[in-house]
Order: C-alpha cells, then structure tokens, then sequence
C-alpha cells in the first residue's frame, strides 16, 4: 500500500466571551469518495485573549460510522481506515487557536 494523495489544512478559531462560559464547537465536515484515509489533527498554538480559564481542544469527532460526541476529551487525534466521511471539531474555552488537519488517500 502506498500514499496516492494528500492534503493539509491550518485554520484559526477564538472565542471571547466573559465568565466561564466555553466557546461553541466549530466543526468541519469532510464528504469524500469512500477510499482508505489516514487522517490527523493537532492544535499548533493556544493565546489567551482574556481573563480567566485558558484552553481548546481539536480532534476528530466522526469518523465514517464511529461518533466520537460532542465531549472533546473522546475526540480522536488520529485515525485510519476506509471511509467516506469524517468530522474534525474544535473547541476554544478562552483565547485563540492554530490547528490544523492532514489526511492522506492510501492505495
């Protein structure tokens, strides 16, 4: 088996709100031509933009027929297999987020 092709993402996310109160799940919904992917996620940079609890989570919270739910602690930071479509899903408690996606198309 080798890697046929590939693709990468960055994108940004923030949230600003006051209190305690977490930022809204962002996700990214991928619908592709069932084939074997390698998909892999990752967070590159965290800035806190206000007081109070600092933090954001990324990963992968669905994967073909695997639903990971809406609890980023039960996201995936990778995942293999045959697939048509996957979810990546991002989450910012206070600050700013970099993360970013890659996934691969294997033969």
């Amino acid at each position: 088996m080798g890697v046929i092709a590939e693709q990468g993402f960055e994108f940004k996310l923030s949230h600003r709100g006051t209190g305690y109160s977490v930022g809204p799940i962002e996700t990214i919904d991928h619908n592709v031509v069932p084939g074997f992917f390698s998909v892999h996620v990752g967070l590159s940079r965290v800035q806190a933009t206000t007081s109070g609890p600092l933090g954001a989570a990324i990963g992968i919270m669905k994967f073909g027929n695997d639903d990971f739910g809406s609890d980023p602690a039960n996201w995936r930071t990778a995942a293999y297999g045959r697939v048509g479509s996957w979810t990546v899903a991002a989450q910012v408690i206070k600050g700013e987020l970099s993360a970013w996606e890659f996934f691969q198309v294997w033969q």
